[in-house]
């Protein structure tokens, strides 16, 4: 059980490690406090936030294009803080971590 939890309690942190830092640098690009990043700031801010995440900013601008289309609900080409987020969690899930990755079993 104790295993279980601590398990538990990890990816609630990871969570609120990724929420934080999405909050953190969605406020840095969001220059005129709209509520929205715009087309232009959102793959910077996005690459920005991987990075900050640890995660390799190296998506194809392809992925990057249907992640914003996937939570651009109205498809106004801006994205609010909290779809950003949402944006994050699932792009740090296709980026691959930098610096420790995976070594080669012998």
């Amino acid at each position: 059980m104790s295993f279980l939890k601590g398990a538990m309690d990890k990816v609630l942190s990871n969570d609120t490690v990724v929420d934080k830092g999405a909050e953190f640098i969605f406020k840095k690009y969001d220059k005129d406090n709209s509520g929205q990043l715009s087309a232009a700031e959102i793959e910077a801010a996005l690459r920005e936030c991987l990075v900050y995440l640890g995660h390799d900013a190296d998506l194809p601008d392809d992925k990057i294009q249907m992640l914003v289309s996937k939570y651009d609900k109205d498809g106004d080409q801006s994205i609010s803080q909290a779809e950003f987020t949402q944006l994050v969690h699932q792009a740090s899930g296709h980026a691959k971590k930098t610096g420790g990755g995976e070594e080669e079993k012998k």
